[in-house]
């Protein structure tokens, strides 16, 4: 009688590491595009989007730079002339 199973012949033919590596990235793959899906759900331009968070990002630090720095409008400094 000869052995049914190729798991049971000794050898790695059955459990091919090359076949779990690419299996592997397939499902790296398919679940980074999940995260992009999710993600861009209900927007038709997510380029824009990005671009405007970066824009308000970009001010904010400005905003808090002038803070920082005590510069702005003027800061809480007042000058009254009696």
């Amino acid at each position: 009688m000869g052995i049914c199973f190729p798991c049971f012949d000794g050898g790695d033919s059955y459990d091919d590491n090359e076949t779990r590596e690419s299996r592997r990235e397939q499902m790296a793959a398919a679940a980074m595009k999940r995260q992009e899906d999710t993600t861009n759900r209900g927007i038709k331009d997510p380029a824009s989007v990005k671009r405007k968070q970066e824009a308000q990002k970009r001010l904010e630090e400005e905003e808090n730079k002038r803070a920082r720095m005590g510069g702005g409008e003027g800061g809480n400094l007042r000058w009254n002339v009696d």
